[in-house]
């Protein structure tokens, strides 16, 4: 299996905890929450969305070099064709550069957003793009919630 030992140091340092509001030690239940979703992983929830984008912010990302999840299918067959009320904003906003907090020349990516819609493509890997580069993932996670994305 893939290998999240990474992933697991990053989460378990008292910064992150702190960064997180992390009230326990980390604990990957990757196994357990595959095995109770796996049912749901091949059903569209994407009747839902034209709902909650009117609620609530959505971010969708995905690594640069991802053949699976590539980010040219993703917006083209399925974000710009999601009708909702703010589809033609999405539709037609420019991309924009991510720059790394600490180091403003580093371009990680590019990002876009219209209404409660904001797509990030990161230059940093592929599918498991998170894993790869945790401190971008943070970047993003921190920027997005801060309505900075």
């Amino acid at each position: 299996g893939d290998d999240f030992s990474n992933v697991d140091r990053y989460f378990e340092r008292p910064e992150t905890m702190r960064a997180f509001n992390g009230e326990h030690k980390y604990g990957s239940t990757r196994e357990k929450v595959f095995d109770s979703l796996y049912g749901d992983i091949y059903k569209s929830i994407a009747f839902k969305l034209p709902f909650i984008l009117e609620r609530v912010p959505i971010l969708s990302h995905t690594g640069m070099y991802d053949l699976g999840c590539n980010f040219i299918a993703t917006e083209n067959l399925y974000l710009k064709r999601i009708s909702w009320s703010q589809q033609k904003k999405y539709a037609f906003t420019e991309r924009r550069v991510w720059r790394a907090k600490e180091k403003p020349n580093e371009i990680l990516g590019w990002y876009k957003k219209g209404g409660n819609l904001t797509l990030l493509v990161s230059f940093r890997g592929g599918h498991m793009w998170l894993a790869q580069d945790p401190a971008s993932a943070f970047q993003m996670a921190h920027e997005f919630v801060a309505g900075h994305l």
